[in-house]
Protein backbone atom coordinates (compact mmCIF):
# COMPACT_ATOMS: atom_id res chain seq x y z
CA UNK A 1 0.00 0.00 0.00
CA UNK A 2 1.53 3.02 -0.86
CA UNK A 3 1.23 6.59 1.45
CA UNK A 4 -1.22 8.95 0.49
CA UNK A 5 -0.18 12.06 -1.04
CA UNK A 6 -1.02 15.55 0.33
CA UNK A 7 -3.20 17.85 -1.52
CA UNK A 8 -1.82 20.20 -3.25
CA UNK A 9 -0.70 24.00 -1.90
CA UNK A 10 -3.31 25.84 -2.62
CA UNK A 11 -2.04 28.78 -4.97
CA UNK A 12 -2.68 31.71 -1.91
CA UNK A 13 -0.22 29.94 -0.44
CA UNK A 14 1.94 28.90 -2.58
CA UNK A 15 2.21 32.49 -4.29
CA UNK A 16 2.96 33.63 -0.48
CA UNK A 17 5.78 30.68 -0.09
CA UNK A 18 7.21 31.79 -3.19
CA UNK A 19 7.70 35.14 -2.05
CA UNK A 20 8.78 35.00 1.49
CA UNK A 21 11.53 32.65 -0.44
CA UNK A 22 12.38 35.31 -2.65
CA UNK A 23 12.72 37.87 -0.32
CA UNK A 24 14.99 35.47 1.99
CA UNK A 25 17.22 35.12 -1.36
CA UNK A 26 17.78 38.49 -1.19
CA UNK A 27 19.08 38.68 2.83
CA UNK A 28 23.00 37.61 2.75
CA UNK A 29 23.49 34.24 4.07
CA UNK A 30 25.58 36.02 7.07
CA UNK A 31 22.20 37.46 7.84
CA UNK A 32 22.13 37.40 11.88
CA UNK A 33 17.92 38.38 12.25
CA UNK A 34 16.87 35.29 11.54
CA UNK A 35 16.44 32.82 14.45
CA UNK A 36 14.02 29.70 14.25
CA UNK A 37 14.22 28.84 18.09
CA UNK A 38 10.22 29.78 17.84
CA UNK A 39 7.77 32.43 16.28
CA UNK A 40 7.72 33.62 20.08
CA UNK A 41 10.07 33.09 22.51
CA UNK A 42 9.96 33.98 26.64
CA UNK A 43 14.30 33.23 27.17
CA UNK A 44 17.11 34.61 25.53
CA UNK A 45 18.50 31.71 22.60
CA UNK A 46 21.76 31.04 23.84
CA UNK A 47 23.02 29.53 20.54
CA UNK A 48 22.39 32.76 18.62
CA UNK A 49 24.61 35.44 17.87
CA UNK A 50 22.29 38.08 19.53
CA UNK A 51 22.71 36.28 22.97
CA UNK A 52 22.41 39.68 24.97
CA UNK A 53 18.99 40.10 23.55
CA UNK A 54 15.99 42.57 25.69
CA UNK A 55 13.27 39.14 25.86
CA UNK A 56 10.55 42.11 24.57
CA UNK A 57 12.27 41.92 21.61
CA UNK A 58 11.99 38.97 20.22
CA UNK A 59 9.00 37.26 18.50
CA UNK A 60 6.94 38.40 15.86
CA UNK A 61 4.92 41.60 17.47
CA UNK A 62 6.81 44.18 16.22
CA UNK A 63 7.06 42.91 12.22
CA UNK A 64 3.21 43.15 11.85
CA UNK A 65 3.70 46.73 10.42
CA UNK A 66 6.30 45.17 8.16
CA UNK A 67 9.43 46.96 6.77
CA UNK A 68 12.55 45.53 5.96
CA UNK A 69 14.68 44.21 8.92
CA UNK A 70 17.55 46.65 8.74
CA UNK A 71 14.87 49.65 10.14
CA UNK A 72 13.80 46.77 12.76
CA UNK A 73 14.91 48.07 16.39
CA UNK A 74 18.78 47.15 17.32
CA UNK A 75 18.86 43.12 18.47
CA UNK A 76 15.29 42.63 16.93
CA UNK A 77 15.01 39.19 15.55
CA UNK A 78 11.91 36.86 13.65
CA UNK A 79 11.77 33.36 12.94
CA UNK A 80 10.87 32.94 9.18
CA UNK A 81 6.99 33.42 9.33
CA UNK A 82 8.23 36.42 11.32
CA UNK A 83 10.23 38.00 7.73
CA UNK A 84 6.40 37.59 6.19
CA UNK A 85 5.49 41.33 6.94
CA UNK A 86 8.60 42.57 5.71
CA UNK A 87 8.69 40.22 2.64
CA UNK A 88 5.49 42.26 1.71
CA UNK A 89 2.72 39.86 2.90
CA UNK A 90 0.68 42.27 5.00
CA UNK A 91 -1.10 41.25 8.23
CA UNK A 92 -5.12 41.92 8.36
CA UNK A 93 -6.29 44.66 11.06
CA UNK A 94 -6.86 43.00 14.19
CA UNK A 95 -5.24 39.74 12.89
CA UNK A 96 -3.53 37.64 15.28
CA UNK A 97 -0.84 36.18 14.69
CA UNK A 98 -1.52 32.67 14.55
CA UNK A 99 -4.42 33.57 11.92
CA UNK A 100 -1.69 35.20 10.20
CA UNK A 101 0.62 32.53 9.74
CA UNK A 102 -2.28 30.18 9.14
CA UNK A 103 -3.83 32.52 6.21
CA UNK A 104 -0.43 33.17 4.70
CA UNK A 105 1.36 30.18 4.70
CA UNK A 106 0.24 27.13 6.46
CA UNK A 107 -3.74 26.79 5.63
CA UNK A 108 -3.61 25.45 8.99
CA UNK A 109 -1.91 22.46 8.38
CA UNK A 110 0.66 21.00 10.73
CA UNK A 111 2.57 19.40 7.60
CA UNK A 112 3.56 22.68 6.52
CA UNK A 113 4.59 23.83 9.95
CA UNK A 114 6.54 20.75 10.61
CA UNK A 115 8.60 20.72 7.39
CA UNK A 116 9.02 24.73 6.88
CA UNK A 117 8.63 26.64 9.97
CA UNK A 118 9.24 24.46 13.14
CA UNK A 119 11.63 25.56 15.67
CA UNK A 120 13.39 22.45 15.39
CA UNK A 121 15.13 24.06 11.79
CA UNK A 122 17.88 25.60 12.61
CA UNK A 123 21.26 27.00 11.43
CA UNK A 124 20.03 27.31 7.63
CA UNK A 125 21.27 30.51 5.97
CA UNK A 126 18.54 32.78 4.81
CA UNK A 127 19.33 31.33 1.02
CA UNK A 128 18.73 27.97 2.29
CA UNK A 129 15.42 28.28 4.15
CA UNK A 130 14.50 29.62 0.47
CA UNK A 131 15.39 26.63 -1.51
CA UNK A 132 13.63 24.15 1.33
CA UNK A 133 10.72 26.36 1.00
CA UNK A 134 10.92 26.10 -2.85
CA UNK A 135 11.43 22.23 -2.73
CA UNK A 136 8.44 21.43 -0.38
CA UNK A 137 6.61 23.63 -3.21
CA UNK A 138 7.81 21.48 -5.45
CA UNK A 139 7.34 17.97 -3.77
CA UNK A 140 3.48 19.21 -3.10
CA UNK A 141 2.72 20.52 -6.29
CA UNK A 142 4.46 18.83 -8.73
Amino acid sequence: MSPVQPDPLPEELVANLLQLATFMESLPDTYGRLCMRSYRMNERPVDHPFVNLDPTKIGCGPFKAGGHPDTWPEGVVACLVGHGPAAGIQALDNESWPAYVRRCFTGGSILICCRLFSSSIKGFTPSEHAQRIRDYIKERNG
